[in-house]
Formats: C-alpha cells, structure tokens, sequence
C-alpha cells in the first residue's frame, strides 16, 4: 500500500500535465454542455448550455473583445452526464446540415474538438437533449 501511495506522488510529481496539470480537459457539469471558441476545450472563452433548444446563436455574447457572438465560434465542446445528444446546426432556427454528438465509451468525457472538422466555427444553432 505504501509503495503505490509512493508510486502515484512521484509519478504526479514527475509529470504534473498528466495528473493534475493546466490544459486537462475538465469535465463539463451533470446536465450541461460546455461551448469553447479554443478547439483544445482547455482555455479561453466558454459557454455552458443546459438542455433546450437555441435558435440563434446571435444571442449569446462571447464575453470577448468586440461583443463577439456564439454564432460561428464554436470550436469544441464537452458533454456533460445526463446529455443524451447534441444536435449542432450550420444555420439559425435548426435549418442547414447537421450534426449529432454524444458521450460514448470511447469518449466518456464526451470531449470534441472540431479542430479538423467541418464544424469548426460553422455552428449557429444547438439542441440539447
């Protein structure tokens, strides 16, 4: 029991990012959605959505400079549990292409960066179930 108690302080002590370290994903809040504009879901601006229908992303400010929007900024986003689907929207009022998100076993965290997607900075409008 020791030595395992030794074993994970020196293993924290020796690579802080991995355990306890700035830019870990943190989980998002039970029956919440969090919205990044950073695509590493780690820094930056954010938004947290509970469940519900948003039309129109104009709506929401950033909290950045120049009272940017939500609409087309989105870049990553963290489900929380009890979410059992996000639905993002490439236009307002849930018209456009769509696309379905969900937690899964190989992501329980329910973490996605857009980074690499068509997504990226494309969404205008979320349903959250």
């Amino acid at each position: 029991m020791r030595l395992s108690i030794l074993s994970v302080v020196c293993f924290a002590l020796l690579f802080p990012a991995a355990t306890f370290g700035q830019g870990a994903i943190q989980s998002a809040p039970a029956g919440k959605v969090v919205f990044y504009q950073d695509y590493q879901c780690t820094t930056g601006n954010f938004i947290a959505l509970g469940k519900g229908d948003y039309a129109d992303l104009r709506q929401y400010d950033t909290g950045g400079s120049g009272s940017a929007t939500w609409n087309d900024q989105i870049s990553c986003m963290v489900i929380g549990e009890g979410i059992s689907k996000v639905t993002v929207f490439e236009n307002i009022n849930f018209k456009g292409k769509k696309k379905d998100f969900t937690r899964t076993a190989n992501n329980p965290l329910g973490s996605w960066s857009l980074a690499k997607d068509w997504w990226n900075d494309k969404i205008s409008s979320i349903k959250i179930q």
